[in-house]
């Protein structure tokens, strides 16, 4: 269950406007595109985030920096008008919300699930690729994919798809070879074929 404060409320109103609008210019693609690439930035750069969220950044400034990295991420003119008043209207701290809303409200429109994925690792376009085609098939829908770095993980990654959660970190893996190892279980086995 989702508790719906009023930052959501106001994410999702943001969101909603961003979406109309761009479903009547005929650019949601793009724009879904744009917003994705943008979410899996905040997600890598700690000091993207960091930036989002100061108080102590000036209005200014931050719709500045916003304006330049729309442009040097070629984003079209919709995002980056939408990021320009996000700055504006001292709205940056809750992107990482609009962008989860926003992310779902597209794959909803699509027939889409979205599968939450940390890694341990920056995924390559590849295995980004490879995770998403498994996904669609073990599920049978399109998938979008929000993927997080966390690299207390250590390796492997954790996929959440709705109420459905796989754990294949190598962090739960090595807990659970420990907890066999305390418990003295004849399990032992079986958990260090899973750890190798």
């Amino acid at each position: 269950m989702t508790i719906v404060t009023e930052d959501y409320r106001v994410a999702l109103r943001y969101v909603t406007a961003l979406l109309d609008f761009a479903q009547e210019s005929k650019v949601l693609d793009k724009t879904a595109k744009d917003l994705a690439e943008l979410h899996s930035m905040l997600n890598w750069s700690e000091d993207l985030r960091n930036f989002t969220r100061s108080p102590l950044i000036s209005r200014d400034d931050k719709i500045a920096a916003m304006q330049a990295l729309a442009k040097k991420a070629k984003f079209q003119t919709t995002t980056s008008n939408f990021l320009s008043l996000l700055a504006k209207n001292n709205r940056l701290f809750a992107l990482e919300t609009i962008l989860t809303i926003a992310e779902k409200e597209i794959a909803e429109a699509r027939g889409e699930v979205t599968a939450y994925v940390e890694t341990a690792h920056v995924l390559s376009d590849k295995q980004t690729k490879e995770l998403k085609e498994s996904l669609k098939k073990g599920l049978g829908k399109d998938v979008s994919l929000s993927i997080t770095e966390d690299a207390n993980l250590l390796g492997g990654m954790v996929v959440r798809v709705g109420s459905l959660m796989v754990d294949d970190s190598v962090r739960t893996k090595v807990n659970r070879l420990q907890r066999a190892l305390r418990a003295g279980t004849t399990q032992l086995d079986n958990t260090t074929e899973e750890v190798a």
